[in-house]
């Protein structure tokens, strides 16, 4: 693995920040671990539902229209939002 390669998945992989893959399927495809230590929810979890079903529902309208965004070539650079925790609250 190139020293790049290696820098990107040590950075994915340890940031407090939650960041992942989602495809045009509507399903995560690849999660760093701050979803699970954030959320609560395993990773096979996150990834067998639609990541709609984790959103504020109040957030949905928003991640849609940046998900077209992206699926437009344009580029996003912050996005926020809110996600359902294993325990029912919202993060």
């Amino acid at each position: 693995m190139s020293e790049q390669n290696e820098f990107f998945r040590h950075f994915f992989n340890y940031a407090d920040d939650m960041m992942c893959v989602a495809g045009l399927d509507g399903y995560f495809k690849i999660l760093n671990p701050a979803w699970n230590r954030t959320l609560g929810w395993s990773t096979e979890v996150l990834l067998e539902q639609p990541w709609e079903f984790f959103v504020y529902p109040e957030d949905l309208e928003s991640t849609r229209a940046v998900g077209g965004d992206i699926i437009n070539g344009k580029l996003v650079f912050t996005f926020e939002n809110c996600y359902r925790c294993k325990d029912g609250s919202y993060r």
